[in-house]
Order: C-alpha cells, then sequence, then structure tokens
C-alpha cells in the first residue's frame, strides 16, 4: 500500500512550508493531495504571496480518508482559518488517536494544535514569535525542526526551515537514508542540517 500525505491550505498560507514538503514527498514517491479549507468552498488557496494552488478538492471531501501523515503550513492567516475548522479539528483527532504523523510548521503548531489542545503532551517547536511560543506553553522547545517521537508529530519554525521539514516528514514515513541522500544532494541541500532530525 502507498504512503498518502495530505497537505491543508488555507488562504494566507506560507508559500515555501507547503510547496518544499509536497515536492520533497512526491519526489519520494508519496501520494500527496492537498486539501482547501475555506468557507468559500473553492477548491484553491492563495497563499500569503499570492501564489494560487489548486487543491484537488475540498477538506470535507478528505475527512474521511487515511493518511500517513497531515501536513499543516504556517503563514498567516492561514493557520488561524486551520485551526478555527472543525473539519480540521476532527481530522487532527482522529489522526493523532491512531498514532499516526501529524506535521506542523511556523504558526500552525500554536494556531491549530495548541489552540485546539491537540499537543497531547508533546514538545514541539515554532514561530519565534512571543504570541505563538506563549500558545506553545510547557510544550515549546527550540531548534529549527524537532521530532517527538512518541506523539508522532514533526514541528518545524518557519519558512527557512521547509526543506529541513520535508526531508524529516520523508525520513520518518519510512523514505530509505540513500534515498534521502540522492534526493538532498540533488537539491543541494546540506546534510549538515540533518543533525539531530
Amino acid at each position: 500500500m502507498s504512503v498518502k500525505a495530505l497537505v491543508l491550505l488555507a488562504d494566507g498560507f506560507e508559500t515555501v512550508e507547503a510547496c518544499f514538503p509536497i515536492d520533497i514527498l512526491v519526489r519520494c514517491g508519496y501520494q500527496v493531495s492537498t486539501a482547501s479549507v475555506s468557507t468559500a468552498s473553492k477548491k484553491q488557496a492563495r497563499s500569503a504571496h499570492n501564489v494560487v494552488i489548486q487543491t484537488d478538492g475540498m477538506v470535507e471531501d478528505m475527512e474521511d480518508q487515511s493518511y500517513d501523515v497531515i501536513v499543516l503550513p504556517g503563514g498567516m492567516p492561514g493557520a488561524t482559518t486551520l485551526g478555527k475548522s472543525a473539519t480540521v479539528k476532527k481530522m487532527l483527532q482522529n489522526q493523532a488517536d491512531k498514532k499516526r504523523w501529524i506535521a506542523a510548521i511556523c504558526a500552525a503548531p500554536a494556531e491549530v494544535l495548541a489552540a485546539n489542545n491537540l499537543l497531547g503532551g508533546a514538545k514541539g517547536v515554532c514561530y519565534p514569535a512571543e504570541q505563538f511560543q506563549k500558545a506553545m506553553g510547557d510544550s515549546l522547545v527550540h531548534g529549527h525542526v524537532y521530532t517527538d517521537d512518541a506523539h508522532r508529530l514533526i514541528t518545524g519554525d518557519g519558512p527557512a526551515s521547509a526543506a529541513l521539514f520535508g526531508f524529516t516528514i520523508a525520513k520518518h514515513l519510512g523514505t530509505p537514508q540513500d534515498k534521502i541522500n540522492q534526493l538532498s544532494s540533488g537539491m543541494v541541500f546540506d546534510q549538515q542540517f540533518f543533525c539531530n532530525q
């Protein structure tokens, strides 16, 4: 059975925090779907920098499917919109209950996970702004990308860490190290960033 990833997108998402994980997971051979989280029921999302992505569907159309990882890009107000969606909250609770991976970066760990009491004792990083760090509370640790294996949670701090975030997701989904080495080398990604991931 193929590995399946779902990337949730709402208007105002951070462009590279969505595109890097999508690109890397596709290069690894995984089945990657995108879902729009929108009150306007539009199958697209516009990034904070006006990049429009046509999604595979609405989040409501995908909530009953099974995913090995659900990816939550940051960016504002995209992360806030994700956090206010009852469908997203239900999907993430189900993902956590089934011990499947959740990956959140930038504002998303605070605005989606912490805001909905979905951290469940997990540790993670977020964008280094006071309001997000305060929202993370005792769950906050420091670093660019952090993996809490026990809680199946991968978090990242911001746009510049998006490639590392993507490769870390791929690694924990079972991509062989030689494949990661090959892909990262081809993308001119410095292997030293993999330390402690």
